[in-house]
Order: C-alpha cells, then sequence, then structure tokens
C-alpha cells in the first residue's frame, strides 16, 4: 500500500491515522510500513504496525529478518558507511535469512534512497554460506549422540 504526500512524516502520520481507526471499529488488517525518504534534507526512515504504532532509526527489519537481521545490523552497523558497506551487510543478513529459510528464494533486489531520488536496482542471487565448521565435523550429531548415553 503507498502513499505519497511532499514529505515522508506526513505519509507516517497518514499511515498511523489509517491503521489505528481500522483498529478502533475492529477490523484488524495486519499492515507494516516502511516509509523512507528524505525530508528538509535530511534522512528519514519510519515504520507503522498494525497496532498505529510508529517509530524512526537508522536501520529498521520487518518480519522473520527481525530475528536473525537485528543482531547482525546492531554489530556491524556504522552511521558513516557507504553503499557498498551497507549493501555487504545486508547480503550478509540475507545470506543468513536464505540458509534459514529455505522454501524462500535467495534473491535481493536493493531500492536506494537518496537526495538524488529512488533507485531499484537490479535483483541479484544470494548464495547461502552452507560450509560452516560446526555442520562439515558434524559436530551436532557427535553432541546429540553423546547426551543420549
Amino acid at each position: 500500500c503507498f502513499f505519497f504526500f511532499n514529505d515522508t512524516a506526513t505519509t507516517e502520520i497518514y499511515t498511523e491515522q489509517i491503521v489505528g481507526s481500522v483498529r478502533c471499529v475492529q477490523e484488524t488488517d495486519y499492515m507494516v510500513s516502511v516509509i523512507g525518504g528524505y525530508q528538509n534534507g535530511q534522512r528519514y526512515l519510519g515504520y507503522v504496525d498494525l497496532h498505529g504504532t510508529h517509530l524512526e532509526d537508522t536501520h529498521i527489519v520487518t518480519g522473520f529478518a527481525t530475528y536473525f537481521c537485528k543482531p547482525l545490523l546492531w554489530n556491524y552497523w556504522k552511521e558513516d558507511q557507504d553503499e557498498q558497506q551497507v549493501k555487504r551487510v545486508l547480503i550478509e543478513c540475507f545470506k543468513v535469512l536464505a540458509a534459514k529459510q529455505t522454501t524462500a528464494q535467495a534473491r535481493i533486489q536493493f531500492t536506494v534512497i537518496d537526495k538524488n531520488g529512488v533507485r531499484i536496482e537490479e535483483a541479484q542471487d544470494i548464495l547461502p554460506k552452507w560450509d560452516f565448521k560446526f555442520t562439515l565435523n558434524r559436530a551436532s550429531e557427535k553432541l546429540y549422540s553423546e547426551s543420549l548415553n
């Protein structure tokens, strides 16, 4: 669901009001909106959930990625990173997601919002990492079999 206003804060407030009014009449729709853009020359990234709760942050994670990517972003996010460094961190997050949720496609498509506007890039394949030392030496099976004895 997309709403376009002159500034991103108005979009977030409008989304919050719509979700809140629907919730008040007990017709709850599960809708999570992430709103990004530039407002008065400043970066803006906002989030509105199905309860009408909104927040602003430097990075926002929703859905299944909340469990696996949020800790990675906490550890590797730096405010002064360039675009390529941010993409590397996000690709690492998606490698973890592709390994954890094997039914999903292992593809990622970046949309970059900067002072010049919105740029949607071509989708690229993500190759999940399966060669962890823990799985190669079958340590989990050894630990499980030892606990049975």
